[in-house]
């Protein structure tokens, strides 16, 4: 009987921990704090001291009338667009390259189309380069060539970051205490209990680390998108004799190729129609020789009636 009260005390012990633990994970703002405070202390003010030019509101002021304000680290996502006219696109995309190779990046991808009658030749590059490089970057990219336009933005993520550095410090001390609760465990139902909650909650923050390890990255290395367009006018045209023989044999090949697929594309219709025309002319065929059959029949066995007709003797008056 002792025992059987001692399981039940701790399993309800174990099941109000959990109810507690899940409670104090999620009752976290995202700054850390808790829903109701409004200020946080200066360091320095002792627990549980007055109120006094120590207290500042969240806001930065303080509630007193003190004139200290709070410093907050900034986090920022940094990105830039740069087109530049260069001579030779596809050399100058090695130089691309090694500058961002220099400044500690790296080029993410790259993209290169030759000269054709619908623009010159360009390339597309999208560089990564750590944020405290990004304007020797950019100065570097810009001696290339001649610059047609050049943008930055910057995305403020502060809240973001904060958000995820408390979820993730909430997560893991529920973890903690969770893994406390299972070395207190005494029976198989507490014990799978536990281990769910222990699993739903790694999940989460497994996925939360992953946010802020992308996050981070985004915030740490800047993004360039760089293009880089040949000079005008170099667009191929076909201005000699040759030039316009090998577009007219192309053209002819392409038309070619243009007709046999039509033909490919017809045969099979075409044999499905003459089977059909084959079976409609055999019906029509076969129908008119029946009639004829029928009508030579009818005109043998139609016996022939002579004349009934009598001539009336011919009679002769003499006066």
């Amino acid at each position: 009987m002792t025992s059987r009260v001692t399981m039940t005390l701790s399993g309800a012990s174990i099941a109000l921990a959990l109810v507690l633990t899940g409670c104090s994970s999620s009752s976290m703002s995202p700054g850390g704090m808790s829903s109701g405070d409004v200020a946080v202390t200066e360091p320095g003010t002792a627990v549980g001291a007055p109120e006094t030019g120590g207290m500042m509101a969240v806001d930065g002021k303080s509630s007193v009338g003190s004139t200290s304000t709070n410093v907050i680290d900034r986090s920022t996502i940094e990105t830039a667009y740069l087109a530049v006219s260069v001579s030779t696109p596809q050399s100058t995309v090695t130089d691309a390259e090694r500058i961002a190779t220099d400044a500690g990046g790296f080029v993410q991808d790259s993209s290169w189309n030759p000269a054709n009658e619908y623009g010159p030749e360009s390339a597309y590059l999208t560089i990564r380069v750590p944020v405290d490089q990004l304007d020797a970057v950019l100065s570097s990219l810009e001696s290339l060539g001649t610059v047609d336009s050049l943008s930055r933005s910057k995305t403020d993520v502060t809240l973001a970051v904060t958000d995820l550095t408390a979820r993730i410090a909430s997560l893991q001390q529920s973890l903690d205490d969770l893994r406390a609760l299972q070395a207190q465990a005494t029976n198989v139902g507490d014990l799978i209990t536990v281990e769910s909650a222990i699993s739903a909650r790694q999940a989460e923050l497994d996925s939360l680390l992953a946010q802020q390890t992308y996050l981070s990255d985004q915030v740490d290395m800047s993004t360039i998108s760089v293009t880089l367009t040949g000079p005008r006018g170099t667009t191929p045209t076909n201005d000699t004799f040759w030039d316009g023989l090998v577009a007219g044999w192309n053209s002819l090949f392409v038309a070619g190729s243009a007709l046999l697929v039509a033909i490919g594309f017809a045969l099979p219709w075409i044999a499905l129609l003459a089977i059909v025309a084959g079976v409609v002319l055999a019906v029509i065929f076969a129908l008119i020789r029946r009639n004829r059959a029928n009508g030579g029949a009818s005109a043998v066995s139609k016996p022939s009636t002579p004349s009934t007709a009598t001539t009336a003797p011919k009679t002769t008056t003499k006066k």
